[in-house]
């Protein structure tokens, strides 16, 4: 599969606005799905689908699963996909057990998790990270899903889960050995209770066999430039002993 970058000005954000042009994600985005030969990617947390069309856009040919719990941006995600064959909309949640959960649905639909805000939040993002309502969703493991990944299936796994990214990952874990590469969202700056810092984080991944081939920020603390989050893209390396 070779794609051309077409991605160019597509992703990348700022809290300073939280998305803003970022070549550098865009580019190295394209070169993983090349390097590791990926035909399938996993959009956790698929919103309406920004992140699967900029895929589609690169040119991006295998499968798409993508994972949405709020039942508005879901019937949105499925009829903006509704002629692509490819492309399958998951209408719940992922955790580490089946059931169900209560999800804090913000103004910013992408802001919403099943964790709650906390002050930062209301600092950085206030005018997208309101509660509008909470409302209970359907969660189910990711490995426990029929027909999700094939025998010799190579996958891309995207988290987007607003701090929730480690339990959806520890409900994958019979999927490991098909999962080529991660792109997540690590927290520097919490903006929810319960938050995973991002060293945890890393060393969750890293003990999984991941180690990170690059850091791009997403958003900065207006007055001092710190990182509030960072994406983080992993790729399959040896497991730490």
């Amino acid at each position: 599969m070779k794609l051309v970058p077409a991605l160019a000005g597509w992703f990348g954000y700022d809290a300073i606005s939280r998305r803003k042009n970022h070549l550098q994600l865009d580019r190295h985005l394209l070169q993983i799905l090349d390097k590791h030969a990926i035909d399938t990617v996993i959009d956790v947390g698929a919103n309406a689908g920004q992140f699967s069309s900029r895929l589609r856009a690169a040119g991006f040919a295998g499968r798409i699963e993508a994972f949405e719990p709020i039942p508005a941006m879901a019937r949105e995600l499925a009829e903006r996909f509704a002629a692509d064959r490819l492309f399958t909309t998951h209408h719940c949640g992922l955790a580490e057990q089946d059931g169900a959960m209560e999800l804090n649905v913000l103004a910013g639909s992408d802001f919403s998790s099943f964790l709650k805000t906390n002050e930062n939040s209301e600092q950085y993002f206030p005018e997208r990270t309101g509660l509008k309502e909470i409302i209970k969703v359907p969660v189910k493991r990711l490995d426990g899903i029929e027909g999700i990944a094939q025998q010799e299936s190579r996958l891309l796994l995207k988290l987007d889960t607003q701090g929730f990214d480690l339990q959806v990952f520890s409900g994958a874990t019979a999927l490991l050995p098909r999962i080529k590469a991660v792109l997540i969202e690590c927290s520097v700056i919490p903006l929810y209770q319960g938050t995973p810092g991002f060293i945890e984080s890393l060393t969750v991944f890293q003990a999984a066999g991941f180690l990170p081939s690059g850091f791009f920020p997403v958003s900065r603390d207006k007055t001092t430039l710190a990182i509030i989050e960072f994406d983080c893209m992993l790729v399959r390396g040896q497991a730490a002993t």
